[in-house]
């Protein structure tokens, strides 16, 4: 997540997610669950619903258009191959 989209997150939110308002740009390093909860907020964003949970051309075309965006160096390919190494294959 880059600096701006984290600040406006945290503005968009801290109120609604007070802890939010605790978190640091910084941290997402290392800190899995803030890391998870302020790319949760981005997904809040976004008007179109989330693909279901089995799903992954479905989740990996979603993050890109509302995550890496367009402009990302991300693909949807690159997307399910990274989620198949780190979380298995999907059920």
């Amino acid at each position: 997540m880059e600096p701006a989209t984290f600040r406006w997150l945290s503005t968009k939110y801290g109120k609604r997610y007070p802890s939010v308002s605790e978190y640091s740009f910084a941290d997402q390093q290392t800190d899995d669950h803030q890391a998870t909860v302020m790319a949760r907020l981005c997904y809040l964003a976004v008007p179109e619903q989330l693909p279901d949970a089995c799903d992954l051309i479905g989740q990996a075309a979603y993050w890109k258009r509302h995550y890496n965006t367009y402009l990302g160096a991300g693909t949807v390919e690159k997307y399910m191959k990274a989620y198949r190494l780190h979380v298995g294959d999907v059920s």
